[in-house]
């Protein structure tokens, strides 16, 4: 599956999270020799719980403001994945199919309970281009 990956938010590109992304779309499940994970979804709310639960005993009660942008090709589909902490996260994308540029104001269904309850609080969504 090839992939780019851009991230904001300090903490997540000190962590080295875009290179952690790719290793981890790119691994065999299971040690196989066969096709590599084909689900950025899953891997994406993986590795984003797993860089959150991090952040929690790293630095207490904070909530990481994150937000990571994924593009995937496979069998010659291509999806921007988008996936943040944030209340609402903005993008901009524009392709060689469709070169009109595209804004969008993504937000997360439930802002207001973002870490309360100390649970990684990711919205994840992808769009076809």
């Amino acid at each position: 599956m090839g992939m780019a990956c851009s991230v904001s938010g300090e903490p997540i590109i000190r962590a080295n999270f875009a290179r952690k992304l790719s290793e981890a779309l790119n691994q065999y499940p299971n040690g196989s020799d066969y096709e590599p994970h084909s689900d950025p979804h899953e891997i994406l709310n993986q590795t984003l719980v797993g860089y959150w639960e991090s952040c929690q005993l790293w630095r207490g009660a904070e909530v990481p403001s994150v937000g990571v942008i994924l593009l995937t090709v496979d069998n010659s589909e291509v999806h921007l994945w988008c996936a943040f902490t944030t209340a609402s996260m903005a993008i901009a994308y524009a392709s060689s199919e469709n070169p009109k540029p595209k804004a969008v104001i993504l937000r997360h269904p439930h802002p207001h309970t973002q870490g309360t309850d100390g649970k990684a609080q990711i919205y994840i969504t992808s769009l076809s281009i």
